[in-house]
């Protein structure tokens, strides 16, 4: 969690230059137009983020959407919001929410939006969108090692996308060429069995010649030629030295368990709620 809690900067803007007539009969009129159950914004704001925090989501995003009803211009309700829906996994939503607040909201809240967007499209698989928003939550905060990680993660899964998508067509093309092989095929595999009965009265006659030579002593051929190649592959073929193919294959997968296990922790992350210091 981050562990600051953030204050909007907003404040109630003051009357000014009136008679204290006007200001009165004024304010007369507010208090008679208001609803008898209108939510201060930093008194509903700041109740729903208790309800956050005692794990209370449901009701909190109630409150969040009864505060937004009475305040529709506080993008820290918003993004409050939007934390909730990404913690019950309403990822669409949330993502529609931290867009709608990102482009109003000032100070340490911003970055913090960003970020928490970046990680909503990242496991929406948006990675090109995910890239975008962990570079501006850097752009707004520099120091945000939680964003500089996920913004390497979103870069390399958009590399594999795209090595697994050339692959994919690759795979396509080999079996394309290989529907136009089959005809080849068929017509040399006629053409094999045409000359195996020729081939076979021809190894008759070597196995008869092999016999006769294994009756005067000597070793058949084929035998010989064997023997020699086995002695020839021992020598050509030292003993390999290092890390074979496979080995690195089991050591990146082991390094890649252990690297998905922080991306996890890390994109569940959701910054503070942002607090309200006044009510207007």
């Amino acid at each position: 969690m981050k562990p600051a809690v953030y204050n909007s900067l907003r404040t109630a803007g003051r009357p000014a230059g009136f008679s204290a007539m006007i200001v009165i009969c004024g304010l007369a009129l507010l208090l008679l137009s208001a609803p008898a159950h209108a939510v201060g914004l930093a008194r509903g704001n700041n109740a729903a983020n208790d309800l956050v925090e005692r794990g209370e989501l449901d009701a909190a995003l109630e409150k969040y959407n009864e505060v937004k009803i009475e305040h529709p211009d506080a993008p820290e309700v918003d993004y409050n919001a939007a934390n909730v829906r990404f913690m019950k996994g309403q990822l669409d939503s949330a993502a529609l929410e931290y867009k709608g607040a990102i482009a109003s909201l000032t100070g340490p809240v911003a970055p913090n939006a960003n970020y928490n967007l970046g990680n909503t499209l990242y496991r929406m698989q948006e990675y090109g969108a995910a890239v975008e928003a962990y570079k501006q939550a850097l752009r707004l905060n520099p120091n945000d090692q939680d964003a500089k990680f996920n913004l390497e993660l979103a870069l390399r899964q958009m590399q594999q996308d795209s090595s697994e998508q050339k692959s994919e067509q690759q795979q396509e093309q080999q079996e394309s060429d290989s529907t136009g092989q089959n005809q080849n095929e068929e017509q040399q595999q006629q053409e094999k069995n045409d000359s195996d009965s020729t081939n076979q009265n021809q190894e008759q006659q070597q196995q008869d010649q092999q016999n006769k030579d294994s009756a005067q002593g000597q070793p058949p051929p084929q035998q010989q030629d064997a023997k020699d190649q086995e002695q020839q592959q021992g020598q050509a073929q030292p003993q390999q030295a290092g890390m074979t193919k496979e080995d690195a294959e089991r050591l990146l997968d082991a390094l890649r368990d252990q690297e998905l296990e922080v991306q996890k922790r890390r994109l569940q992350k959701v910054a503070t709620p942002a607090a309200v210091d006044k009510d207007w």
